[in-house]
């Protein structure tokens, strides 16, 4: 069983601008999947872990704060547009508290969308978990 853990982006900056760029080599898995995720302050999204599905989040504006539990650890991660990925395993609880107005995450993810995938109840967690 993996540990969350945080990754470099990579950026590429010029005097008009930067490109941050997510391509084989860059994540740890194949890309399959991303989506962006918006909410209001003090919104919280996510509450479930995937039984195969890996995932990176980056913040791509604003500042969210996700919390990670796993067999034997609970962290919580600061993201915001600085910051790093996180790198979230598969049979890892998270969830994504949003700080700042106008926040907004990106999902980059190692498998297509599958309800079968989820695990939306902590119990079931902690049971599949152990």
């Amino acid at each position: 069983m993996y540990s969350p853990y945080l990754i470099p982006r990579t950026i590429h900056s010029e005097e008009n601008g930067s490109v941050t760029v997510f391509e084989e080599g860059t994540v740890p898995f194949p890309v399959r999947r991303a989506f962006w995720v918006s909410a209001s302050q003090g919104q919280s999204r996510g509450s479930h872990a995937h039984r195969e599905c890996w995932q990176v989040l980056f913040a791509t504006s604003g500042e969210i704060a996700v919390e990670t539990k796993s067999r034997n650890s609970t962290e919580t991660f600061c993201l915001d547009v600085e910051s790093l990925g996180l790198v979230i395993p598969p049979l890892t609880w998270a969830s994504q508290t949003y700080l700042g107005t106008d926040s907004t995450l990106l999902v980059i993810c190692s498998h297509l969308y599958s309800e079968l995938d989820y695990i939306r109840d902590f119990s079931e967690f902690l049971a599949i978990a152990q």
